[in-house]
């Protein structure tokens, strides 16, 4: 009796450790192919970037930033000698490759127009245009010389940015040489939002630029959910963000173009485009009670502003910087708490009503400096706005971006910087 009893034991040992054996194996299978999802996909968004740069060359070269600055500053004949100049450069980049283009079959002249009269959404857009481009420099060169034409050419610039970026990142989607990227994105459990939808149409390239206000600045942004293998009726997915950012190659490395959006645009101006560009990056978004987006999910109403640390000597004082981090925030909160239960955003181009709880509702600032912006004033001027409210959930984002402003080797520093 007492060894049928001991034999039984043994089998449910084995059982318990075979099955925490199993699962551990499992838990470590998951986190190499998040890493390996994760490294995979960060090396084709650099690869299209890179490639995005060399491809600028030609934007300079064929003189197309010269007549895209003379329209924008009404110069005689310049959108004349700009189409005429699109027309040629189809000969002039067909004697750089023998390769065949099938940014022929894009219509740039169609996605500019789908732009300006609204009648696709920008994820729409980027996967309906970027099916038709294998990355190509005359593409590139088409698309940038079409936008310089156009009204709304800053728009534009961000939805070629995207379109192009998740073109050139199919090149690298790939485990092997016939590798495909639906096929790699599937076995990495990208996460879909329909069965029928692909697995690129997952990968979100909001918040990327290209070139914005005349500057050089080139920034692809990748957002995308990976789902966990379910264990123990457990669903679970991570989310995640990766950026690469570079410079276009003009003329020169050594010889950057010193225009940025930090002092190419009025402070007014630039505050609202680079509200709007941020504003991407969220579902919800809004212009009043002092909030500028908002997130379902977490009950989380986020404040976008922008400040020039560099040349804006208000900046760089710790006081001015608390100031005004404390007046954002005290102007988003007071607006939120006379908020119902029930409030209005701006919802997939249309205004929806959506149900926030008064009693879990959490708030996010996102400050937005220069690319080599200092933040060490800013974190400390953080630490002291979460003192001032400690039964309030606060989070801060600072992050440098759209260039960096001109610093004359002369200047007054009248305090007239992007403190928009």
């Amino acid at each position: 009796m007492k060894d049928k009893m001991e034999r039984g034991a043994v089998v449910v040992e084995a059982t318990l450790c075979l099955t925490a054996f199993v699962f551990a194996i499992v838990m470590v299978l998951t986190i190499v192919n998040i890493a390996y999802a994760q490294a995979k996909i960060g090396t084709a968004l650099d690869y299209a970037a890179k490639e995005m740069s060399q491809y600028s060359y030609l934007y300079f070269k064929l003189g197309i930033d010269e007549w895209d600055a003379n329209i924008s500053e009404g110069t005689d004949d310049s959108e004349e000698m700009a189409q005429n100049t699109i027309k040629g450069i189809v000969e002039v980049t067909d004697s750089l490759s023998d390769a065949e283009s099938a940014m022929n079959e894009c219509d740039i002249e169609g996605l500019v127009a789908d732009i300006e009269n609204g009648a696709n959404s920008v994820e729409g857009l980027v996967d309906m245009y970027s099916e038709a481009i294998t990355g190509d420099p005359k593409g590139f060169a088409m698309g940038m010389g079409q936008l310089a034409v156009s009204e709304l050419k800053e728009e534009a610039k961000v939805v070629l940015g995207q379109v192009l970026a998740k073109s050139l990142m199919k090149k690298n989607l790939k485990a092997y040489v016939k590798d495909e990227p639906e096929n790699f994105l599937h076995r990495m459990h990208v996460v879909r939002e329909s069965d029928t939808d692909s697995y690129m149409s997952a990968l979100s390239f909001d918040g990327s630029y290209l070139m914005p206000a005349g500057s050089n600045s080139i920034q692809l942004v990748c957002s995308y959910e990976i789902q966990v293998l379910q264990l123990l009726n457990v669903d679970f997915k991570f989310k995640f963000t990766q950026c690469a950012k570079t410079s276009a190659w003009g003329r020169g490395v050594s010889e950057i173009t010193p225009k940025s959006i930090w002092d190419t645009l009025p402070n007014m101006e630039r505050g609202k485009y680079i509200v709007g560009q941020e504003k991407q990056n969220y579902t919800c978004t809004s212009s009043r009670n002092g909030f500028d987006a908002y997130d379902e999910s977490s009950n989380q109403f986020v404040s976008i502003f922008s400040m020039d640390n560099i040349t804006n000597t208000k900046y760089q004082d710790a006081d001015e910087v608390y100031g005004r981090l404390k007046d954002e925030f005290g102007s988003m909160y007071n607006g939120v708490q006379s908020l119902p239960e029930d409030i209005r955003v701006h919802k997939d181009g249309q205004s929806v009503t959506v149900q926030s709880d008064p009693g879990t509702r959490t708030y996010k600032l996102v400050i937005v400096i220069p690319d080599d912006g200092d933040k060490t004033l800013i974190n400390q001027a953080i630490d002291r706005l979460k003192q001032d409210y400690p039964n309030v959930s606060i989070d801060c984002e600072v992050k440098g971006g759209y260039g960096n402003p001109k610093v004359e080797a002369e200047s007054d520093d009248s305090g007239n910087g992007g403190d928009a």
